[in-house]
């Protein structure tokens, strides 16, 4: 995981700058799902569910959430 830092109230976090917390906390939370699971299908998948849009199809538990 990178590093995480405060600059003029935004946050730097894996290459990204100008962050909101909001922002912060969603791309932490992407990196830590990311840690277990495999497959950009799964990544894209959960990152559209996070935000609220879940209209990509996946096998398995989630589909019909």
């Amino acid at each position: 995981m990178d590093t995480t830092e405060q600059l003029n109230g935004t946050y730097f976090y894996g290459g990204l700058t100008n962050l909101s917390p909001a922002e912060l906390y969603f791309w932490i939370m992407i990196d830590v799902t990311a840690e277990h699971f495999s497959g950009a299908k799964d990544i894209i998948a959960i990152a559209a569910i996070y935000s609220g849009q879940n209209t990509i199809d996946v096998s398995g538990k989630l589909k019909g959430a």
